[in-house]
Protein backbone atom coordinates (compact mmCIF):
# COMPACT_ATOMS: atom_id res chain seq x y z
CA UNK A 1 0.00 0.00 0.00
CA UNK A 2 2.70 2.51 0.88
CA UNK A 3 5.04 1.46 -1.94
CA UNK A 4 8.81 1.48 -1.92
CA UNK A 5 10.28 2.65 1.40
CA UNK A 6 6.83 2.73 2.97
CA UNK A 7 8.40 1.30 6.11
CA UNK A 8 10.46 4.53 6.41
CA UNK A 9 7.24 6.53 6.47
CA UNK A 10 5.62 4.15 8.97
CA UNK A 11 8.66 4.38 11.26
CA UNK A 12 8.70 8.20 11.12
CA UNK A 13 4.96 8.42 11.86
CA UNK A 14 5.19 5.93 14.71
CA UNK A 15 8.21 7.68 16.24
CA UNK A 16 6.41 11.03 16.03
CA UNK A 17 3.22 9.63 17.60
CA UNK A 18 5.15 7.99 20.43
CA UNK A 19 7.23 11.12 21.09
CA UNK A 20 10.43 9.16 20.50
CA UNK A 21 13.70 11.06 20.87
CA UNK A 22 15.11 9.52 17.67
CA UNK A 23 13.91 7.76 14.55
CA UNK A 24 16.48 5.46 12.98
CA UNK A 25 16.02 4.27 9.40
CA UNK A 26 18.22 1.27 8.64
CA UNK A 27 19.26 0.53 5.06
CA UNK A 28 21.72 -1.61 3.14
CA UNK A 29 24.22 1.30 3.01
CA UNK A 30 25.87 3.26 5.82
CA UNK A 31 23.98 6.51 5.22
CA UNK A 32 23.40 9.09 2.53
CA UNK A 33 26.08 9.27 -0.14
CA UNK A 34 26.91 11.77 -2.87
CA UNK A 35 25.83 9.06 -5.34
CA UNK A 36 25.07 5.33 -5.28
CA UNK A 37 28.12 3.65 -3.66
CA UNK A 38 27.24 0.36 -5.35
CA UNK A 39 27.77 2.05 -8.73
CA UNK A 40 30.45 4.63 -7.88
CA UNK A 41 33.24 3.33 -5.61
CA UNK A 42 34.44 6.87 -4.74
CA UNK A 43 31.05 8.03 -3.46
CA UNK A 44 31.38 10.09 -0.28
CA UNK A 45 29.26 9.63 2.83
CA UNK A 46 27.44 12.82 3.86
CA UNK A 47 27.69 13.38 7.64
CA UNK A 48 24.40 15.31 7.80
CA UNK A 49 21.55 16.24 5.53
CA UNK A 50 19.24 19.26 5.81
CA UNK A 51 15.49 18.83 5.49
CA UNK A 52 15.61 20.86 2.27
CA UNK A 53 18.36 18.63 0.83
CA UNK A 54 16.39 15.52 1.74
CA UNK A 55 13.26 16.93 0.09
CA UNK A 56 15.17 17.86 -3.06
CA UNK A 57 16.82 14.45 -3.27
CA UNK A 58 13.50 12.65 -2.92
CA UNK A 59 11.79 15.03 -5.36
CA UNK A 60 14.40 14.29 -8.03
CA UNK A 61 14.01 10.54 -7.55
CA UNK A 62 16.83 9.58 -5.19
CA UNK A 63 15.91 6.41 -3.32
CA UNK A 64 17.54 7.73 -0.15
CA UNK A 65 14.38 8.56 1.75
CA UNK A 66 10.70 8.24 0.89
CA UNK A 67 9.24 11.72 0.18
CA UNK A 68 6.36 11.20 2.63
CA UNK A 69 8.85 10.33 5.39
CA UNK A 70 10.21 13.87 5.47
CA UNK A 71 6.97 15.39 6.84
CA UNK A 72 6.98 13.59 10.21
CA UNK A 73 10.77 14.03 10.45
CA UNK A 74 10.46 17.82 10.02
CA UNK A 75 7.48 18.03 12.39
CA UNK A 76 9.45 16.37 15.18
CA UNK A 77 12.73 18.12 14.34
CA UNK A 78 14.71 14.87 14.19
CA UNK A 79 18.22 15.20 12.78
CA UNK A 80 18.98 13.66 9.41
CA UNK A 81 22.33 11.93 9.76
CA UNK A 82 24.01 8.55 9.33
Amino acid sequence: MLGRNGSDYSAACLAACLGASVCEIWTDVDGVYTCDPRLVPDARLLPTLSYREAMELSYFGAKVIHPRTIGPIVATKYSLCH
